[in-house]
């Protein structure tokens, strides 16, 4: 109740300041203290702003994910972009997109040639909103040929809903998540996409981290979506550039520019309040742990 309670005497406040003390038919001491108060007044006041808290206390986080893990050998990147007003912020993308003439989805393969204006379009939205926030994961193993399995990368979301600070008691989280209509997975492990994000958004709702979820066709992906997936892909393209000196210059100058836009000399680096990504190498006896357990066929 101590932000109800300030916001409610910021509140009264604010409203006796803007009339005189002559409209109330107050007598004020020397102090400028109010010697007859209507009750009326104040509880009016207190009952507005408490509800104006209330609802602020209410809105549930939106948590639109993305992943970048382009082959063996490069990092399995995890992003979360975290926003209170998903309507908006739509609306003002789906303006944006139409300003740089990309019509497509905004897939890997897409050879549109309106796709990075509009993925720098992104960027510079992002950057300059301040109620947009981002965290994101690099996970990497010692051996080249390493692949993550589900199980590791459901953990992956489970750390990213903490370090995002996304309130869990209960939960009021919206997880958006694109959908999948290939095949992933490797060999016997092989699922249809749109399966795995299901399975994803009931795990999740299982541990209590999201109060719903959904896997939002390529056909209907808004632009918070693509905002999560450039985010991500530039951390992935930045440690790739730097690690293996494998790299697009088409991507890395979407790299130097999200750079210089957040003001950081790299994107590991953090922004409080608006970036966060956290690295770790992990050893590979830890991802084993998370693979399924092998069946024998009598």
């Amino acid at each position: 109740m101590r932000p109800a309670r300030r916001a409610c005497g910021r509140a009264f406040l604010g409203r006796f300041s803007d009339r005189s003390c002559e409209e109330y038919g107050h007598d004020l001491d020397y102090h400028g203290t109010v010697l007859d108060l209507t009750r009326r007044v104040f509880l009016a006041t207190c009952a507005g702003a408490i509800s104006g808290v209330a609802a602020a206390e209410e809105r549930p986080t939106y948590v639109y994910a993305a992943e970048s893990f382009s082959r063996r050998g490069a990092p399995l990147v995890t992003g979360f972009l975290l926003t209170a007003k998903p309507a908006e912020h739509i609306h003002a993308l789906h303006e944006l997109k139409r300003g740089t003439r990309f019509n497509g989805a905004l897939v890997y393969h897409s050879t549109d040639k309106h796709k990075i204006g509009y993925a720098r379009e992104l960027c510079h939205y992002f950057a300059r909103d301040p109620e947009l926030r981002f965290v994101a994961s690099i996970v990497y193993s010692a051996r080249p040929t390493e692949t993550f399995p589900e199980r590791f990368r459901l953990n992956q979301y489970s750390e990213l809903f903490s370090r995002g600070r996304v309130p869990s008691v209960p939960s009021k989280a919206v997880l958006r998540l694109k959908g999948r209509p290939k095949e992933t997975g490797y060999g016997r492990h092989r699922r249809h996409g749109d399966e795995l994000q299901k399975a994803r958004v009931d795990a999740l709702l299982s541990q209590g981290l999201i109060a719903s979820g959904e896997a939002i066709p390529r056909s209907a992906q808004d632009g918070l979506l693509d905002m999560a997936s450039v985010l991500t892909g530039c951390i992935g393209s930045a440690w790739l550039a730097a690690h293996i000196n494998t790299y697009s210059p088409a991507k890395i100058d979407l790299v130097a520019r999200l750079r210089g836009l957040l003001q950081i000399a790299s994107l590991e680096a953090g922004v409080p309040g608006k970036w966060e990504v956290a690295t770790k190498r992990v050893p590979t006896a830890i991802i084993a742990e998370h693979r399924p357990a092998k069946t024998i066929k009598c």
